[in-house]
């Protein structure tokens, strides 16, 4: 015997695929607030002494019209120096390191003379096309503001990070990953002005 559906349980069998299928939409946003939790200064210590580490991950940038993306193959970060390796179309320039330190950062591509200066946003610009806070990434992609520079933090009632305000950037968290004692961020969006990066971490290691 064939099993027929009412008109009521039709309809509410399709309601509920439809809400299961569209559930992060019907998610209402965050509450916020612009107070630190009471162990947002442990928490901020401890991820700032957390300056040896690894990651591995993609980066897509808009700009306009222009869509960029990457992987980050290693994000190597050794104190104040870093060494970034990508895998990338960014105008057919294919395999890239980026090695950084207080003095200014280096740039190596295959075929290419490296190019190195003390004002990384420019090089990257000139090299690239583009530019982000190089600097202060290694800060933000942690999940704390940059130390040198004033800021603004927006948090969860809950006490979890949802954004910080620098530099004329705005640094918005979706995601963590508990790492250890550590809750850090697995997908982050940095908004200028002009561009929007979008940054998902997919591993993170000590």
């Amino acid at each position: 015997m064939s099993k027929t559906f009412s008109g009521g349980r039709l309809f509410a069998t399709l309601l509920t695929t439809l809400v299961a299928l569209s559930g992060c939409q019907l998610t209402p946003p965050k509450e916020t607030t612009l107070n630190a939790p009471d162990d947002w200064s442990q928490r901020k210590s401890a991820l700032l002494a957390f300056d040896h580490w690894r990651l591995q991950g993609k980066l897509s940038v808009r700009r306009g019209d222009r869509l960029d993306s990457a992987i980050i193959n290693e994000w190597n970060q050794q104190g104040e120096r870093f060494a970034i390796h990508v895998s990338s179309s960014l105008l057919g320039l294919g395999a890239t390191q980026i090695e950084g330190s207080p003095k200014g950062i280096r740039l190596s591509q295959p075929d290419n003379e490296p190019l190195f200066s003390e004002r990384p946003q420019q090089l990257l610009e000139h090299a690239l096309g583009w530019s982000i806070p190089i600097e202060s990434l290694p800060y933000w992609v942690r999940g704390v503001p940059d130390v040198r520079e004033p800021n603004q933090l927006t948090f969860s009632v809950d006490g979890e990070l949802i954004s910080i305000e620098q530099n004329g950037w705005l640094v918005e968290y979706s995601r963590f990953k508990q790492v250890g004692d550590l809750s850090l961020p697995e997908k982050i969006t940095l908004t200028s002005e002009d561009a929007r990066v979008k940054l998902a971490i997919t591993e993170w290691r000590p």
